[in-house]
């Protein structure tokens, strides 16, 4: 660029044509009353070999035509702009500046605080903190830049801590920096300030869904009345193309839009001065109940996609006491949270809701609770906390007796067969389990007639009676393959492969493994796939495949996160029986190679799978 190059900043203009005088005094012309700048600025530039550097733009897109004339005019003039989103003319060339990677946010972050702490160490405890620093403030450069001002008088410990408030925090920054970039929320403000009526709406209401949103929810809840779907899409990717959105590209090709953390906040305190905070919550605490709704459990990757949002319905309902709102929600969610391994989670969230519902002077729906107290129970099973377990089901047997509902009831009295079970009470637990199934078939619901039949049939296996707990489950599985129910096809086949080792019929149990593993891909339930694979442990030591049975043994250590061979008193008697035979089998040092952590394949089920062929 032999006639030289000029950086002009542009950001204290409030139009085009203070902006053109501005790069009209950059090149040395004088201003003239009357005269034209931009024609100046192109009789200057039309021969020359020249490159303009135009800083901030974002606040002046009526500039954009007369720098396209400008380049027209000009063919060896060159200009690089920078603004938070395109001048949309033609030959305009995108560069987009995202946030750093963690690798170099965590450089720049760590660089900076040493310039006002020299003595940080960066030792690994300090460089962990860093990295969750760096993550929470989304890897941006400002972001970074004013947080490492704060490490002046707060260690980096309490410096994470106190980035919840991170608006509030961000608020010293360099002096010799332009007054929007000195905090972060001036820095946000800038863009936010130059948007419309219709898009600052949007942006504020988008602002209440957590890990993002598809149009589909920012229609339902972020939309004004009448207002269409594309009319919205027309509105977020005006935001996205001035970069207060982001596009989400992994979400299957449908647009998924989300915001950074930081920019998210400060939406939440404009949400909120403006005093639709409560409707806009209640309108998306609904919504997502609605999608729980209509969610398939074997196909659920649409909820499942949005959990985070969930989470934020839920604290919703808690905090603003809406007990059936929120008992709504957990019931829809409950055999998905079992299903997918968020067990611990589901069960939180429903003692919480259980306690709101008791204490709320709008107690909810009878029927509603009974659901809730159902699953609440199955997740205390599943802990071992049969105290709880018992009590949630006695609670559910006297509610569902007294509004004489027979599914409930059936629920009911199945859970308590289950707590008997778990003591060893097996008498008890086969009264509780044919009772059960008395009113589940008086219900006639198949889904709680395969759980009874299914119940009855394991118990059948645990007394030894075989050939009886065969019939059960072989009646229960037809139930859940008539219904298309995956998991209750996993459930059921899986026990049936336990019968059959209990009968030493190994090939018979490998038929039923298999088909196991292969619908095991479609849930992520840690305690299931560990008790699948206990069979195959069975199988692999009655075929002599000891050190492959100890592999196996090591990937159910990882899933329970327990020890192999402190299994319990309840553990099952085969697999205890597989374990002693293959250790027997191999010396004490290949056995503890085999069952180390560490050894434990990658993919559990590939490597099952492989060893049943």
């Amino acid at each position: 660029f032999d006639d030289g190059v000029y950086l002009i900043s542009l950001a204290p203009a409030g139009d085009a044509e203070r902006a053109l005088a501005e790069v009209a005094r950059a090149l040395g012309l004088r201003e003239e009353p009357g005269a034209d700048a931009l024609q100046q600025v192109t009789d200057t530039l039309r021969t020359g070999r020249s490159l303009l550097i135009l800083d901030n733009l974002e606040h002046l897109m009526d500039l954009a035509p007369h720098v396209a004339s400008l380049l027209a005019a000009c063919p060896h003039l060159k200009m690089v702009t920078t603004s938070r989103q395109p001048l949309r003319i033609r030959g305009e060339q995108e560069f987009l500046v995202a946030p750093l990677d963690m690798a170099a946010a965590m450089a720049l972050f760590l660089d900076r605080v040493r310039s006002v702490r020299p003595t940080l160490t960066g030792s690994s405890a300090e460089s962990e903190v860093a990295r969750q620093i760096c993550a929470r403030l989304d890897c941006l450069p400002l972001a970074l830049e004013l947080a490492a001002m704060r490490a002046r008088a707060l260690p980096l410990p309490a410096l994470l801590e106190r980035l919840d408030s991170a608006l509030s925090l961000l608020t010293v920054g360099w002096r010799d920096l332009p007054e929007r970039q000195r905090t972060m929320r001036g820095a946000i403000a800038w863009s936010v300030d130059a948007l419309s009526e219709s898009e600052g709406r949007v942006f504020r209401r988008l602002s209440v869904f957590s890990g993002g949103c598809s149009l589909q929810a920012a229609h339902a809840v972020c939309a004004q009345a009448e207002q269409s779907a594309d009319a919205l899409f027309d509105i977020l990717a005006e935001l996205a193309e001035k970069s207060l959105l982001q596009l989400d590209p992994t979400d299957g090709g449908a647009p998924r839009f989300l915001m950074l953390e930081l920019i998210r906040a400060y939406g939440r305190e404009t949400l909120r001065a403006s005093g639709e905070e409560d409707e806009v919550l209640a309108r998306h605490a609904r919504y997502f109940v609605g999608l729980a709704g209509e969610t398939h459990q074997d196909s659920p990757q649409r909820i499942l996609r949005d959990m985070d949002n969930v989470r934020a319905a839920l604290v919703w309902a808690i905090q603003m006491r809406r007990p059936e709102l929120g008992l709504t929600l957990g019931a829809r969610m409950a055999r998905l949270w079992y299903m997918r391994g968020y067990a611990n989670e589901g069960e939180t969230w429903l003692r919480a809701l259980l306690d709101v519902d008791a204490e709320s002077s709008a107690a909810s729906a009878s029927g509603l609770r009974l659901e809730v107290l159902y699953a609440a129970s199955r997740f205390a099973m599943d802990r071992r906390d049969y105290t709880r377990a018992q009590r949630l089901a006695e609670e559910s047997l006297a509610l569902a007796r007294q509004v004489i509902d027979p599914l409930e009831t059936a629920n009911a009295l199945a859970t308590l067969g289950h707590v008997a079970e778990a003591r060893e009470r097996y008498d008890e637990a086969l009264a509780y389990f044919r009772e059960s199934l008395t009113y589940s078939r008086e219900a006639a619901n198949a889904d709680s007639i395969g759980r009874a039949l299914s119940s009855l049939g394991n118990l059948a296996r645990m007394r030894g009676e075989f050939e009886c707990a065969a019939a059960y489950l072989s009646e229960a599985l037809q139930i859940a393959r008539d219904r298309n129910l995956t998991w209750g096809i996993l459930d059921t086949i899986t026990s049936l492969g336990h019968v059959a080792c209990e009968q030493g019929e190994y090939d018979r149990a490998a038929t039923y493994y298999r088909e196991s593993l292969e619908l095991s891909d479609k849930f992520s339930n840690e305690a299931t796939l560990a008790w699948l694979l206990e069979g195959v442990v069975v199988v692999a030591a009655a075929r002599g495949e000891y050190e492959r049975a100890g592999r196996l043994c090591a990937a159910i250590t990882c899933l329970r996160q327990s020890t192999v061979v402190a299994a319990g008193g309840h553990a099952w008697a085969p697999y205890a029986r597989a374990i002693q035979t293959s250790r027997a089998a191999l010396s004490e040092e290949r056995w503890a190679r085999a069952t180390a952590c560490e050894s434990a394949p990658p993919h559990a089920v590939e490597f099952a799978r492989a060893l049943l062929k």
